[in-house]
């Protein structure tokens, strides 16, 4: 059963015609995404993944950023037409010093919420 609900999976991704790269929790990216099916450029969200509920079709990552000192949360869907672009900036950057470039130790990090954005961003 896996496989088949995998090979829907390539297929439709294949339709949406973008390659989502291999990304983690805990990794800084850049989503392009579409407010509107009317609207030609895209918005850019730069942050890092905090969580990713995979639930099959439904799959999202949320993505916290800092813009002009005010901290944002936008949850994205990743098979949404709407989504036009996925690029990681920088993989496991929640951690500096000793520890930059360690895998990131939790599957949700809803502690960053906590913490200030000059910390992880």
């Amino acid at each position: 059963m896996t496989t088949l609900a995998n090979e829907m999976k390539k297929e439709l991704r294949q339709r949406q015609g973008i390659e989502l790269p291999d990304y983690r929790v805990g990794d800084k990216v850049r989503v392009s995404f579409l407010q509107a099916k009317s609207e030609e450029k895209p918005d850019d969200y730069v942050g890092v993944i905090i969580a990713n509920p995979k639930k099959g079709v439904d799959e999202s990552i949320l993505v916290r950023g800092v813009v002009k000192g005010d901290c944002f949360e936008v949850r994205v869907p990743l098979w949404s037409p709407l989504l036009k672009a996925v690029e990681i900036l920088e993989p496991r950057c929640i951690h500096k010093g000793k520890k930059a470039g360690r895998r990131v130790r939790r599957s949700k990090l809803y502690y960053l919420r906590n913490r200030e954005p000059s910390t992880y961003m």
